[in-house]
């Protein structure tokens, strides 16, 4: 599902509503975070995927702090009062077409 987010450190924060199911199921289980971009006319992309364990943010000092100065802006209408924190004990990427040779215009 889509979920806004920044990194934060060595973290990734998500913001969400505490009814979703990321919400509800989510913190303190071990999830899988994938974040991909392309781009059509260069034939070129990357994916990134993290995992680890999700925790709650539930200070309020902090959910202030990332709220002000690293606010992952969701997009979604309704209420998005949650904050995880998404620690990755894995990272894995890959990035495709950033070399390739276009061979249909030579010659």
């Amino acid at each position: 599902m889509p979920v806004n987010h920044t990194v934060v450190d060595d973290a990734l924060i998500l913001r969400t509503s505490p009814y979703s199911q990321l919400g509800t199921y989510g913190w303190s289980a071990r999830v899988a975070y994938e974040v991909d971009s392309y781009d059509e006319a260069t034939r070129s992309g990357w994916s990134v995927v993290a995992l680890g364990t999700c925790e709650r943010i539930d200070n309020v000092a902090e959910a202030t702090f990332l709220r002000t100065f690293h606010d992952p802006d969701p997009w979604a209408q309704g209420a998005r009062t949650l904050f995880l924190r998404l620690r990755w004990d894995q990272l894995t990427g890959r990035r495709i077409g950033m070399t390739r040779m276009d061979t249909r215009s030579a010659g």
